[in-house]
């Protein structure tokens, strides 16, 4: 084999090389012109609309938060005040004081406010409406 080219498979190369120039050429002119928008399908804007309306419905609906009965929150309330009550009488009568904080009858993350006082002692529960119940207690049982 030799080392030199046959000048008729020169100029075939050459021409080989323009024309996949021209190729490429063509095919960044094509892919430079802006094309034509095309339409939204209407089942798009439909459900965007449907999106929209949920998360602005789900939004509001989290940020009022619950809905709270008055009247059993209340009850319930209550009832928290008077089973607090009871445990604070039953340490009183096991130990002859008043505790002087509502964790030492064992209570902890308890929704009951205690509070010592002169008197006695007073229990307060925090409701959503911005209220709270408060139940007194006396020293003596």
């Amino acid at each position: 084999m030799s080392n030199q080219q046959n000048p008729g498979d020169l100029d075939g190369l050459i021409a080989k090389a323009d024309a996949a120039a021209k190729v490429d050429d063509a095919a960044t002119a094509s892919a430079m012109q802006p094309r034509a928008a095309r339409e939204t399908p209407a089942w798009v804007a439909v459900v965007a609309v449907a999106l929209a309306a949920a998360t602005l419905y789900l939004e509001r609906n989290e940020l009022a938060g619950p809905v709270v009965d008055p009247v059993a929150e209340r009850a319930a309330a209550t009832s928290a005040a008077e089973t607090t009550r009871g445990i604070i009488d039953e340490f009183r009568t096991r130990t002859g004081r008043l505790p002087s904080t509502i964790a030492e009858v064992g209570l902890i993350d308890w929704p009951v406010n205690y509070r010592l006082q002169d008197a006695g002692y007073e229990l307060t529960v925090p409701l959503t409406t911005g209220d709270s119940l408060r139940v007194a207690g006396s020293v003596t049982p």
